[in-house]
């Protein structure tokens, strides 16, 4: 007889192991299925946990143990520089780039720097940690059916062939946008494939921190007359990672490693000794599925869509649909959930995704070949005339890549049917700029309760009901008694400091610390309330 599951993942990347610790939170038995062996190197694809996606490693528990395991060098500051090449000149230098330090009212956690080994080790050790939780290393899925009432799952492993099933409730496809998942639902991604080529390697070079004549960052932005570039540090031992981005030069074979040690020659502004690890052609897409839902069967993260890099959102997002589609899971198993909730997981996540998918497909047209500009690299005056003049375009057409609290923080959840719409305007919004708002479906407001401790601490691991003004006492009453009577998990937070940020004596926080419903009294029917934000 198959073994049985509450819940089977393929894919253990980042968004795998996102949705896994959320079911594991509530203890719903999760298989999680990944095709490499445990602890394979994996060739970074990203480098950044951004301030949303921390503000969830701390709901986890794990945002300290992610920040201390860190592998690269500290002399790095956490700056972004743009220029010409190592030993040229520095064009602009956005420093704390990505929010890595500074307390803030707005936020819980600030980002962290980080290559994409690190963040998939922090979040695999949470899950392995977890009683209800199990992985199988070394074995894909390859199929699976899906009955009235369950999904059968055929299993392989990869070393030796060997065929396994397993049956499970919920089927959820976190395997990448070659996956088997997406693939044999029949499910296409739509939008702007093919925007680039482009060609990313991870390679070893000690000397290299000693080249940086510009000065030190954890990433540098090319500008010059032969080729566009980033590079970065990896960890304290030497290994970089080096992209050559569009256009890439139509001479060069973006999977050779002798050509891209040529353009790394070309980029730094001398050579040195370097040695290949991983690496090498990559493809920008613009890419989402219209749906991520067939019956019993979910895609998430890259399966579900592809992002242009620019601004480091991929693997973040995609965090946020496991956290998305995780409590409303573990809402369903755990029987409080309505029968419309799992629905919502397509209607909040695509058009969330939309938007940031947008405004980094905007961000992807400008790059090195358009910051470009003749004369750049003359010395004297003459080229700084013109260096100031690309300073001046960077700042313009880029700053907002960097800058991008309000795509962290400001993304909505608009026309979901589990959130009450209270007829109030909704904020601006925009890439670099976060307005905090109560209004229902956006992201709860932070604040800082005391020195240590964030609002976001309180907040009930599911529903919370935040009581900001003096006088919501029997309207309070009268939602947790609805709470009760339909069997929502409830917990009530008072906190009178925040009337004015909330505008409302009560609002109403989900499990992911959106805000569900606000008001000043109750409303004439709080169990429909409940219902509506439990998908019932």
């Amino acid at each position: 007889m198959a073994k049985s599951y509450d819940v089977v993942i393929s894919g253990g990347g980042a968004v795998g192991p996102a949705l896994a610790i959320e079911l594991s939170l509530r203890n719903i038995d999760v298989l999680v299925v990944e095709q490499t062996e445990h602890g394979a190197y994996k060739a970074p694809r990203t480098n950044l946990s951004n301030i949303r996606s921390m503000e969830h490693f701390r709901r986890w528990g794990i945002a300290d143990t992610h920040r201390a395991s860190v592998p690269i060098d500290p002399d790095f500051p956490d700056d972004f520089a743009f220029v010409t090449r190592l030993n040229g000149y520095e064009i602009v230098r956005f420093e704390n780039a990505v929010a890595s330090s500074g307390r803030n009212e707005l936020f819980a956690e600030n980002a962290v720097w980080a290559e994409q080994g690190t963040i998939e080790r922090s979040l695999r050790d949470r899950v392995e940690a977890a009683p209800s939780a199990e992985y199988r290393w070394g074995t894909r899925v390859v199929g699976f059916e899906q009955m009235d009432d369950r999904v059968r799952v055929d299993l392989e492993h990869v070393a030796t062939g060997e065929r396994d099933e397993v049956e499970c409730l919920y089927l959820a496809g976190c395997d990448g946008s070659r996956g088997v998942v997406r693939r044999e639902l029949g499910i296409r991604m739509e939008g702007t494939p093919d925007l680039n080529i482009n060609s990313g390697m991870s390679l070893r070079a000690p000397a290299l921190k000693s080249l940086c004549h510009v000065g030190l960052a954890v990433m540098y932005w090319f500008v010059n007359d032969d080729v566009g570039g980033w590079l970065g540090p990896l960890d304290a031992d030497g290994t970089w990672f080096f992209h050559v981005i569009n256009p890439f030069p139509a001479e060069a074979d973006p999977d050779s490693f002798e050509d891209m040690r040529r353009l790394l020659y070309m980029c730094v502004g001398e050579e040195f000794p370097v040695e290949y690890v991983s690496g090498g052609k990559w493809v920008t897409h613009s890419l989402l599925a219209p749906t991520m839902q067939q019956g019993r069967a979910f895609i998430a993260g890259d399966a579900a869509h592809l992002i242009p890099p620019t601004g480091g959102f991929g693997m973040n997002i995609s965090i946020l649909d496991g956290v998305d589609l995780g409590w409303k899971l573990a809402a369903t198993l755990g029987g409080w959930g309505g029968p419309r909730l799992l629905d919502t997981y397509t209607i909040e996540r695509h058009a969330a995704d939309r938007w940031v998918i947008d405004a980094q497909e905007q961000n992807n047209r400008v790059k090195s070949e358009e910051l470009h500009q003749d004369g750049m690299e003359a010395p004297g005056e003459t080229g700084d005339k013109v260096r100031e003049s690309v300073k001046r375009m960077i700042v313009t057409e880029k700053a907002q890549e960097f800058a991008s609290l309000g795509c962290q923080l400001g993304y909505r959840y608009e026309n979901s049917p589990i959130v009450v719409d209270d007829g109030s305007p909704w904020p601006q919004v925009s890439q670099p700029v976060y307005v905090p708002s109560a209004h229902p479906g956006c992201l709860a407001p932070h604040r800082w309760l005391t020195d240590d401790r964030s609002l976001y601490d309180v907040l009930g691991p599911e529903f919370t009901l935040l009581k900001t003004g003096g006088n919501s006492g029997s309207d309070a009453e009268r939602i947790v008694n609805a709470a009760r009577d339909r069997g929502l998990p409830f917990v009530e937070v008072c906190e009178p400091g925040l009337r004015e940020l909330y505008e409302a004596d009560l609002a109403l926080i989900r499990p992911d610390q959106h805000v569900a419903w606000r008001g000043d009294v109750a409303p004439g029917n709080p169990a429909a309330l409940v219902d509506q934000v439990r998908g019932a």
